[in-house]
């Protein structure tokens, strides 16, 4: 039996550092990253996508042997309210059918719910809003979401 290496796992990285003056990603793998200011309706928005490798169905993963020159990294001297950081197995709910954008109506419905319960912690909203039921119908792959709302 021959010992495991990290790069015999798929694992995806994503990182956004935000600050009141600007914001800082790096990504590597099958998840996205958008940031989005409430007050513009939706025309201030940045994303970051996966990146498909030899094959459609492909990407790169920060286990992988070459993963340094596989990194995206972007800043912005912009301000973004609201940032979600999801895996490919939760775009069927935030991405919208363009695949470049943020699924507007669900994003829309869900900061409604946030106000609506702003004594609960934004954890437990998700939590409740998508449960492991409604994300196993929408995708059996992992589904990472993670919100940050100033």
């Amino acid at each position: 039996m021959t010992k495991p290496k990290l790069s015999d796992y798929a694992s995806t990285f994503l990182l956004v550092i935000s600050s009141p003056l600007s914001i800082f990603t790096a990504h590597i793998g099958d998840g996205y990253i958008f940031g989005h200011n409430r007050q513009s309706d939706y025309d201030n928005q940045f994303v970051s996508l996966p990146r498909n490798g030899e094959y459609d169905n492909q990407t790169y993963f920060f286990t992988d042997d070459n993963w340094l020159e596989n990194l995206i990294f972007d800043s912005r001297q912009e301000v973004f309210d609201l940032c979600i950081v999801l895996t490919d197995g939760a775009d069927g709910f935030w991405v919208g059918s363009d695949r470049k954008s943020l699924h507007k109506p669900l994003l829309d419905n869900f900061l409604k719910i946030r106000e609506k319960h702003s004594d609960k912690d934004l954890n437990t909203i998700l939590e409740n809003v998508f449960t492991y039921e409604k994300i196993i119908t929408v995708s059996t792959d992992d589904a990472t979401i993670g919100m940050v709302i100033r």
